[in-house]
């Protein structure tokens, strides 16, 4: 696999993390848009 596909594997599992982690304690930010990777921006 790619360097650059494992990155961007890496930065979307950080993501799911950060995003799950932020939706158990404030449901209402699971609809707010996030980037990661090369969609961030």
């Amino acid at each position: 696999m790619p360097e650059s596909l494992k990155q961007e594997l890496l930065h979307y599992a950080k993501y799911l993390l950060e995003k799950y982690a932020k939706t158990e304690s404030s449901p209402e930010q699971l609809e707010q848009p996030h980037g990661y990777g090369s969609w961030a921006g």
